[in-house]
Formats: C-alpha cells, structure tokens, sequence
C-alpha cells in the first residue's frame, strides 16, 4: 500500500517535470525569431555601455545619433536575447562598430548553427534562461563600479555582534542580560536599515554572478 502511493507521487512529480519541460521546449522553439513582448528597461539595458571602455573600436554611435535614430525602437525591434546579461551585451554591440572579420565570421557560423539545429539551440536558450531575472542586471557592477571600503567605524558592527553572543551566552544567568541582548538588536536592526542601500547591488548581483558562472559552464563543457 505504501509502496503505490510513493509510486503515485513519483510519477506524479515525473508527469509535473515532463509537462513543464516539454512546455518550455515548445515556448522557446515558438518564440524564436519573434519580437518580444517585455517591458524595456534602458537604465538598465545601457550601463554596461555607458562603463565599458570602448575607446578601441571603430566608431561608437553618440546619443545624438541614435536620437535621430530612434534606436530605442531599433533595438525593441532587434532584439531577441534570452537574458538580461546579453541584453546589455548586444546592445553594447549595436551602439559600436567593430571590424574584425574574424569575429564577424563566428558570428555568421553560429547564426547558422543555431538556425538549423533547433535542438541545440533550445538547449542553449534553456541555460541562458537562467540569467532572465532583473537582477542580472547588476552583474556589471561588480566590474565596472567601485566597491565600497569598510567605513571607520566598521569595528562597532564586530563589537555589536560579539556582544549579543556573550549576552547571549550569560542571559542564562542572570536575565538582565535579555535587556543588554534586546538593545544590541535594535541598534543592529537601526543599522542594517540605514546601510541597505549600500547593500543592495551585492545582495541582487552576486547570486546573479555565480549563476551566470554554473550556465558559463555548462556552456563551455557542450560548446555550441
């Protein structure tokens, strides 16, 4: 009797998996070549743009230009990209101009790989895929920012914390220490709300940054 209901619950999760797969596999098999339906944030779309040295291409396209251009819409138009990490990297690409004949060819190579082998395509997109959430945005941070430097008064942050564990530690002794405990607490929760902005573009960027690491792996085991 067990044994069929964690049978039943096994294929139950087997049937869940395979429908999701196989609808996943039918979503991006569709939507290749399609113009997107997302919102578009260009704050974000650009930074990496606007940090990146590209003093060594050939031309770099001004705002100007691309104003009269309406290259917002151009690139609405254009892009296809599965992450927010080659959002930001083809539209570096289309706001420079490059000659190298050697990359363009690969370029060329892969487009026809990849239009003629669905299936490893898919598999590309699923791993790319990975990358989708806003957050990925701010991987270019971490290379193109400086960092925060510890402030002067960083010691009191290991202070505060080595005085609630020894709070509580003799609060099991005498309960005055649950006060001390108490107040130790609040000071770090005042603290941890003044600091989170500066916190932030690691607490969003650095899980994107190790995720962007596992699908670059899996990438550069199965090369396309």
């Amino acid at each position: 009797m067990i044994k069929d209901i964690i049978f039943q619950i096994k294929y139950s999760f087997s049937q869940i998996f395979f429908n999701r797969k196989k609808e996943l596999n039918q979503r991006l098999k569709e939507s290749f070549g399609k113009l997107k339906d997302d919102s578009f944030d260009f704050d974000n779309i650009e930074k990496y743009f606007r940090k990146k040295d590209n003093s060594k291409v050939h031309q770099v396209l001004s705002d100007k230009t691309c104003n009269d251009l309406d290259f917002d819409d151009l690139f609405m138009f254009l892009d296809r990209t599965n992450s927010k990490v080659g959002q930001q990297y083809f539209y570096n690409n289309l706001r420079t101009i490059k000659v190298n004949e050697k990359q363009t060819k690969l370029n060329e190579d892969l487009i026809t790989e990849l239009s003629e082998n669905p299936e490893l395509r898919i598999s590309a997109q699923k791993k790319i895929e990975k990358l989708k959430h806003k957050d990925a945005y701010y991987i270019t941070r971490l290379f193109q920012e400086e960092h925060l430097n510890p402030p002067k008064w960083f010691f009191i942050i290991k202070l505060l914390s080595f005085t609630s564990l020894m709070s509580l530690i003799f609060a099991f002794l005498n309960p005055i220490f649950f006060i001390i405990l108490l107040g130790v607490f609040c000071i770090n929760f005042v603290i941890h709300y003044w600091n989170k902005n500066n916190l932030v573009q690691y607490v969003s960027s650095i899980p994107q940054l190790f995720r962007l690491n596992i699908v670059a792996s899996h990438l550069f085991v199965n090369p396309i």
